[in-house]
């Protein structure tokens, strides 16, 4: 199942390198948590070295951790895949009009079935 590329880094300055390398825009997304909180969409330079050093400073641990991943211009809509292995168990489509489709921050979800084999979801 493709997935968004990303990149783990732990200090400020690795975690330019990595979004540059990547490219803009990219999400930073916390290492603890869930529901879509904490979520950062970065666009440029400017908001990265912002958001970097911000975060580097917050006296968390789990702060000292960057994970950055590929934006992906989505149709409105994601796509959560539960596998194991290379089985897709089951999916949900997430759709919202911001380009964070969780359903906690308010996205709709759809089920995409159930594959019960090893075929990619729809």
């Amino acid at each position: 199942m493709p997935q968004p590329h990303n990149i783990v880094a732990f200090t400020p300055e690795a975690a330019l390198t990595a979004i540059e390398s990547i490219g803009y825009p990219v999400v930073l997304k916390p290492v603890v948590g869930s529901w879509g909180r904490l979520l950062a969409k970065i666009n440029d330079r400017d908001a990265a070295g912002s958001r970097a050093g911000t975060q580097s400073h917050a006296g968390v641990r789990a702060a000292l951790c960057f994970y950055i991943q590929e934006y992906i211009i989505k149709p409105g809509r994601d796509i959560r895949a539960i596998m194991v292995g290379e089985r897709v168990l089951t999916a949900i489509y997430r759709k919202s009009e911001h380009w964070i489709t969780n359903t906690a921050r308010g996205g709709e979800g759809k089920s995409a079935g159930h594959t019960g084999d090893r075929s990619p979801v729809p």
